[in-house]
């Protein structure tokens, strides 16, 4: 699917010359995919990745680490504000 977006994005402007973003759920196969794309294309794309899905990520980590713990909740909500790329 990643080849598929970028072949459209390479059709609607074939030299480079817009800014190509792209929005991702943070998933590190995808993110690896999208930089082959980019190298095998000579192109520069933004990456926007979206924030409630690595907030999911993280909640699901912490309930796997912590399942007993009464304050995940609050463990998670402040740990979201940690996360980087």
């Amino acid at each position: 699917m990643i080849a598929v977006a970028f072949d459209q994005a390479e059709a609607r402007d074939p030299g480079h010359l817009r800014l190509w973003t792209v929005l991702v759920d943070g998933a590190c196969h995808q993110l690896d995919l999208i930089h082959a794309e980019t190298r095998r294309r000579d192109v520069t794309v933004h990456v926007l990745i979206d924030f409630v899905h690595v907030s999911e990520y993280a909640w699901a980590r912490w309930r796997r680490t912590l399942p007993t713990c009464s304050g995940i909740s609050k463990l998670a909500a402040h740990h979201r504000f940690r996360i980087r790329p």
